[in-house]
This record gives C-alpha cells, sequence and structure tokens, in this order.
C-alpha cells in the first residue's frame, strides 16, 4: 500500500522524534553498540533541535525525514563532547547520501567538533540501503561513510525478545507497517504487545513514554470500534495486574467517551452516566462481533442487557476481539447470564 506524504507524518514523525529523544541510549546500544559504548551515559544528552534547523533548514520542510542532533560527552576523556546525528528516512531518496554527507559537513564546520551520522532506513524497500557519499573529479575525490541501520531486515520477534525498550518499540513499527489495512490485527497485536511492556519491569516513566511511541506508532484512529476496544482493554489491564497503565489509560477513555457521547454512540445517556458507559460497551462489542463474523443472534443484545457490571462488560469486549468464534462468545455470555433460547 502506497502511503501519501500526510500519511507519513500523521503516522511517523511525532513517535521517531519521541523515540530518539527518550530512547537514545538504549537505541545506540542496540543499532550502533559500538558508539553507544564511548558514550558516558552519567552526564546529560542535549538536544540541539534549534541549532540542527538552522544548520539544516531544508529538513524542517522534508515531511518523509525525522532527524535529531545529540551532544554526548566521551568516556576516555579525550573530547569534552561529540555530537551525534541520526536521522530516520521513511522513504527512499535518490539523493540521500549526498544530504548526509551535507549535513555532517556543515555539523562539523560550524562546531568544529567530531561528528557521528546514524541512518536509521525505516522504508519498505528492502535493496535500498545506501551507506556512503562518493565524489571525484580530475584527481580530487570525496567518500563519506556514515552508519546506516536498516530497519526492515530485523526480525520483529527477535527485537521483542531483547532486554531493550527500542527493540520492542521498533517491533512495534514493523509491526505497523505490515498490518497496515489490517486493523483487526493490529488491535491483537497492539495488546499482545502492551502487555509485554508492562511485564518488562521497566520503571513508571519508561513505561509511559514507551506506550506513547507504541500507541503512536501502531494507531487505531481510523477506526472508532477498535480504538474503543483498545482503550476498554487498556482500562481492564490499568484496573488489574498492571496498574502503571491507569495514569494515561483514563485520559485515554476520557477522550474517547466524550468522542462516543458526541457521535451518539452513548445512547443511554440520558438514563445516568452509568447507564451511558454501560450501553456504550454493549454497542462496541456488538460492533465488533459484526465486523468479525458478520451478524450475530438477534436475542444478544437484549441477553447483554442483563449484565449491568461495567468490569465484566470490559471483559466480554476485549474477548469480542480475542475469541476464535462466535459460538464460543455466546457461551461466554450464557455462563453470566442463565437465559435460554439463544
Amino acid at each position: 500500500m502506497n502511503e501519501s506524504t500526510d500519511t507519513v507524518r500523521v503516522s511517523w514523525d511525532a513517535p521517531w522524534k519521541a523515540l530518539l529523544e527518550h530512547f537514545l541510549q538504549p537505541l545506540l546500544q542496540l543499532f550502533a553498540p559500538n558508539l553507544h559504548d564511548l558514550i558516558d551515559w552519567n552526564t546529560p544528552v542535549q538536544f540541539l533541535d534549534t541549532e540542527l534547523q538552522r544548520l539544516t533548514p531544508d529538513s524542517a520542510t522534508n515531511t518523509q525525514v525525522v532527524d535529531k542532533l545529540a551532544q554526548v560527552q566521551l568516556r576516555n576523556g579525550q573530547h569534552q563532547w561529540i555530537l551525534v546525528h541520526v536521522e530516520v528516512q521513511a522513504t527512499p531518496q535518490t539523493h540521500f547520501s549526498e544530504r548526509m554527507y551535507a549535513y555532517h559537513a556543515r555539523i562539523w564546520l560550524e562546531h568544529r567538533r567530531p561528528v557521528v551520522s546514524l541512518a536509521l532506513l525505516a522504508d519498505r524497500r528492502r535493496r535500498w540501503n545506501p551507506r556512503e557519499y562518493r565524489f571525484e573529479l580530475a584527481g580530487c575525490s570525496v567518500r563519506f561513510r556514515y552508519l546506516t541501520v536498516k530497519l526492515i531486515q530485523y526480525d520483529e520477534q527477535v527485537l521483542e525478545a531483547l532486554d531493550n525498550p527500542c527493540g520492542l518499540l521498533v517491533s512495534a513499527y514493523l509491526t505497523a507497517l505490515k498490518t497496515e489495512g489490517n486493523l483487526e490485527l493490529r488491535l491483537r497485536e497492539k495488546m499482545r504487545l502492551v502487555r509485554a511492556l508492562v511485564g518488562r519491569g521497566y520503571n513508571l516513566d519508561t513505561i509511559r513514554e514507551a506506550f506513547r511511541v507504541l500507541d503512536w506508532f501502531m494507531s487505531l484512529k481510523q477506526s472508532e470500534l477498535y480504538q474503543r476496544a483498545f482503550m476498554e482493554y487498556l482500562r481492564e489491564l490499568g484496573g488489574g495486574e498492571v496498574p502503571l497503565l491507569s495514569s494515561f489509560e483514563y485520559e485515554a477513555l476520557e477522550r474517547g467517551f466524550e468522542q462516543g457521547m458526541e457521535q451518539g454512540i452513548e445512547r443511554g445517556i440520558q438514563q445516568g452516566i452509568e447507564q451511558g458507559i454501560e450501553q456504550g460497551i454493549r454497542d462496541t462489542i456488538l460492533r465488533i462481533l459484526q465486523a468479525r463474523f458478520g451478524s450475530y443472534p438477534a436475542s444478544l443484545p437484549a441477553l447483554m442487557g442483563q449484565i449491568h457490571d461495567v468490569s465484566l462488560l470490559e471483559q466480554l469486549s476485549v474477548l469480542a476481539v480475542q475469541v476464535e468464534s462466535l459460538e464460543a462468545f455466546i457461551q461466554r455470555v450464557q455462563e453470566q447470564v442463565p437465559l435460554n433460547g439463544i
């Protein structure tokens, strides 16, 4: 599927910028270990975004490029600090290596400090893998090699298994590429990756920042149906075994409920907020079943109308996404409500 420039900008710019800013150390540990080991990570990293925009004004208008300039200190003390230029390229570009060389030279001319340039190639074309810029004329020559990481060449399962938050986040990005046009599969994979994230034992700040990146990469906003199902999943996850998600799950749920009420989803709101939430979840369950199985028994809405426990309804909404058959879902509902005739 070909993406428009606007789609690339909305989908990838924000999460990649957040990933580079909040996870630079694990990113370099994963993709540039030799560089990572040279850096004194006890010294705070300084991001020179304003400086980079001034030196590379053309990148600000390129919606397929995300770049960061970081000032870091070395462990050996030979240099007070060096500059690390990291660029994420979402689509193949004919003159990419020339641009990498130009940015590298501009940064060096401005600061007269060592510069390490790293390109994360986030496109889908496997054969496009630039690594250097060359120029030669009349005996005058230039050869500039930069670090290159071709993300699509990595296996998602291998990345996810690593004890490195960037492994899981890059796996989420690659999974997002593969699930475009299949939001049902994306929802299942997103829920699985979120559960994997909160089970890693990271601190609260790391989990929150990683969740933001993962949520951006694997966006479900194209479908109110699947977005709502994911929010219900977060609410169940945060209210149960993993309270670390509660801070952002409730914010997301609040936005989802407000949007739903504006669109008339919360039909029971006139009878009170609680009834409106219950009916909204029931409606979501039925719409998920309709989307997955094509139809459902006419008596199922009335059967679910006997269930007033919000937490149980939320569990059923998650089950509606994961269950293998409509019959298995109906059996589960019948276990909760002892009615016959369906």
